[in-house]
C-alpha cells in the first residue's frame, strides 16, 4: 500500500485494541498511537462483534476529538459520528440488516436450546449468549476446532446461516453479514476509497475486512491467528513483533512513520 494514500484505519476491538484491566476500553498505547495518526489527518473506525451499546461506551471515554468516525457493530450495524460527537445509525442499512437477522432468528431460535445442550455435552463453554441478537459461545482456544465442527454441523441445514468469530469465540449469523460488508459501506458513506483504508485485526472474523478488495493495506499483532498472519504476509502487510494492543500500537506507529516519510519524499 502506498502510504501517501492512507486516509483512515479500521481496528478490531477484542484481542487487537482492547484493554481489559479495570473498566474495559481502548488500550492506552493504542489511544496514543491513534492521537498521533489523527494529528496528521488520519481518521479511524472501530469494527467489532460487540453491540453498538458496548462500543459507544468504550469510545465515550476518548473524548469528542478522538472518537472514531464510525462504529461497526456485530458485523451488521453501522453508526456514523455526527459533528456533535454522537453516533447516528445508518438507518436504511441497519433496517435491512435487522430484517435479515430477524428472519434468520425466526428460523433458528426454536433450536437454540437443543444446540446449547449439544455443545455442553462435548465442550465446557466459558460463556454462552443466547438472546434476540446473538447465539455466541466463548471457549478456551484449544476447544475452538471442536466448536467449529459442532456449529457447522448444527447450521448445515440452514442455507442463510454462517459460523464466524474470533480466536476464542464463535457465533451464528446471517451469511451476508461480515466486517467486509460494513467496512465497505461505511467507507462509501464517509467518502473513503478502499485503497485508502488500512485494516488491523487478529481473528477469523477479521479476515474478510483484511482482504485486498476491502482495504488498501493490512496488519496484525504477533499473536494473531495463523490464518490472519498468512493473509497479512501474502499482502505484504505489517505483522508486529508485539502481541495484542501493543502490536496494534506498534503497527500504527510504523504506518505513521511511513506516511511522514512518503510525504517528505514527495513535497
Amino acid at each position: 500500500m502506498d502510504p501517501k494514500n492512507v486516509a483512515a484505519v479500521v481496528l478490531d476491538f477484542d484481542g487487537t485494541s482492547a484493554d481489559y484491566a479495570g473498566v474495559i476500553g481502548i488500550h492506552e498505547n493504542v489511544v496514543n498511537a491513534l492521537a498521533k495518526m489523527q494529528d496528521i489527518g488520519i481518521l479511524w473506525m472501530l469494527a467489532s462483534d460487540r453491540s453498538f451499546a458496548d462500543l459507544d461506551e468504550v469510545t465515550f471515554r476518548l473524548g469528542h476529538q478522538l472518537k472514531p468516525v464510525a462504529l461497526l457493530a456485530q458485523q451488521k450495524y453501522i453508526y456514523l459520528r455526527t459533528h456533535e460527537g454522537r453516533y447516528q445509525e445508518h438507518s436504511s442499512w441497519n433496517r435491512s440488516a435487522l430484517q435479515l437477522h430477524r428472519a434468520l432468528w425466526k428460523e433458528l431460535s426454536p433450536y437454540f436450546k437443543q444446540w446449547q445442550e449439544t455443545i455442553a455435552r462435548q465442550i465446557h463453554p466459558l460463556k454462552l449468549i443466547r438472546d434476540s441478537e446473538s447465539f455466541s459461545i466463548i471457549v478456551s482456544e484449544p476447544d475452538i476446532p471442536l466448536l467449529d465442527t459442532i456449529l457447522r454441523d448444527l447450521v448445515r441445514g440452514f442455507q442463510n446461516a454462517q459460523v464466524s468469530g474470533n480466536r476464542n469465540s464463535r457465533n451464528v449469523s446471517h451469511k451476508s453479514f461480515s466486517k467486509a460488508a460494513i467496512v465497505r459501506e461505511a467507507c462509501r458513506c464517509l467518502g473513503f476509497a478502499s485503497k485508502s483504508v488500512f485494516a488491523i485485526g487478529d481473528g477469523k472474523n477479521d479476515l474478510p475486512m483484511l482482504r485486498e478488495e476491502v482495504c488498501g493495506g493490512a496488519g496484525c499483532p504477533a499473536d494473531a491467528s495463523k490464518e490472519v498472519q498468512e493473509l497479512v504476509r501474502l499482502r505484504h502487510g505489517i505483522i508486529s513483533t508485539l502481541e495484542g494492543p501493543d502490536g496494534t500500537a506498534d503497527i500504527l506507529s510504523l504506518l505513521r512513520c511511513r506516511i511522514l516519510t512518503a510525504d517528505r519524499s514527495n513535497p
